[in-house]
């Protein structure tokens, strides 16, 4: 059995399978998403959520870049697998 960790802003996202399949083989699994991530029957969810927001009056298609290049959600995911238990994890 082995600890996974998955780390997905829209978890489970387009992989929702390999969740499922890490969990039939028995593997312990813990997943960390944005406020946009679903928590999946079995898996240990964690989301986060950022402090930050889009500048006002920003144009449709630069809001996803700005977000993107936002420092905030780093640190909000460390906090998140710092609240996960002490046992090692298999990051994927």
């Amino acid at each position: 059995m082995a600890n996974i960790l998955i780390v997905h802003q829209n978890f489970p996202g387009q992989f929702p399978h390999i969740a499922d399949a890490l969990l039939a083989r028995g593997d312990r699994v813990a997943a960390i998403g944005a406020k946009t991530a679903r928590p999946r029957p079995g898996v240990d969810f964690r989301g986060w959520s950022t402090n930050r927001g889009s500048t006002k009056g920003i144009l449709d298609w630069a809001t996803r870049a700005e977000v993107l290049r936002s420092t905030d959600r780093a640190p909000q995911c460390q906090r998140k697998c710092q609240s996960l238990p002490a046992d090692p994890l298999e990051l994927i």
